[in-house]
């Protein structure tokens, strides 16, 4: 008859032994797919920073559209989208120094892209990034003065 501590320690070494036989699938999975982003397509890549976006993931969004190089069959159509996006993912992080990149973002959109339909989008939010620095109207008011 065994005993606890004899039981507890053959159930330990079995666990054991199914994790060290699960970690090579494991390694590998993460392998094949650090491959599938390595050669996504820009339209993939823009897919999934669109995704990460919606899921407020802002680093992984960032990552996945910053990783995009642009064809000349995407470039037109894919890069003012990417650049509009990469700013929404700095808008979205919330902190004063984030709402300063997000603005320069869009402005620098605007200049760029002054004609695409997503144009008045960014003057929009360049302007909401400019009233998310303005201070309460409680706080010191000296760097206001006419």
């Amino acid at each position: 008859m065994m005993t606890a501590s004899r039981l507890r320690r053959n159930l330990i070494l079995l666990l054991l032994a199914a994790a060290v036989a699960l970690a090579p699938g494991c390694a590998k999975r993460k392998a094949q797919k650090a491959e599938e982003r390595a050669f996504a397509s820009p339209e993939e890549l823009y897919r999934r920073g669109i995704e990460k976006l919606a899921r407020d993931n802002l680093t992984k969004a960032r990552e996945d559209l910053e990783r995009i190089s642009f064809s000349a069959e995407t470039m037109d159509l894919l890069e003012p989208l990417v650049k509009l996006r990469l700013a929404d993912s700095t808008f979205y992080r919330g902190d004063d120094v984030s709402y300063i990149d997000a603005r320069a973002k869009y402005l620098d959109f605007i200049v760029l892209h002054a004609g695409h339909p997503l144009a008045p989008y960014a003057q929009f939010q360049a302007g909401i990034c400019s009233l998310k620095q303005v201070s309460a109207p409680t706080q010191d008011q000296t760097q206001t003065h006419p």
